[in-house]
């Protein structure tokens, strides 16, 4: 499957925590000024309900809510079709160890981008399989770029490594 460049679809799957760093990618993609849609999927915990209703009311502050869906729950087979859909599985986390949301992204062939945590450098090569950021770094857009620069045959290679 080619990546739609005109349109970059980005996933993430993980509950909507402080860990999981969801508002840090909501931030940095607020700033990208190519097209994109990015769904997160991930139930809202009740422990963290003053996260959740800070990021729907920046999604709403900056008129984001085309472009950014937070799609709650999802089962495993439900998870499986919005991974198939989208191009890009985003990882944003502050801190993990071994995901099982990146195992099952790569395994789903989706182009990876990861923060450099945990056991994830072991996982993703940065520009072999993947993408690896830091984690707060406000390069994701410079990421998203040389994505959308990158041939298909380029990003092929990388999705299938």
């Amino acid at each position: 499957n080619k990546i739609n460049k005109s349109t970059l679809k980005i996933i993430s799957v993980g509950n909507i925590n402080k860990i999981k760093n969801h508002f840090f990618s909501i931030r940095s993609l607020s700033r990208y000024k190519s097209n994109y849609k990015y769904e997160i999927v991930g139930s809202k915990l009740k422990t963290q309900i003053d996260l959740f209703n800070s990021i729907k009311r920046f999604i709403k502050l900056k008129k984001l809510q085309s472009k950014i869906k937070l799609l709650g729950y999802k089962n495993q087979k439900q998870i499986q079709k919005y991974l198939k859909k989208n191009d890009i599985f985003l990882l944003p986390s502050i801190t993990e160890g071994c995901p099982i949301s990146l195992l099952e992204a790569l395994a789903s062939g989706k182009l990876c981008i990861c923060t450099k945590v945990g056991d994830i450098p072991i996982i993703i090569k940065n520009g072999i399989n993947g993408f690896l950021i830091k984690p707060n770094e406000k390069n994701l857009h410079k990421v998203l770029n040389q994505i959308k620069n990158l041939k298909q045959s380029s990003l092929k290679r990388i999705r299938i490594n």
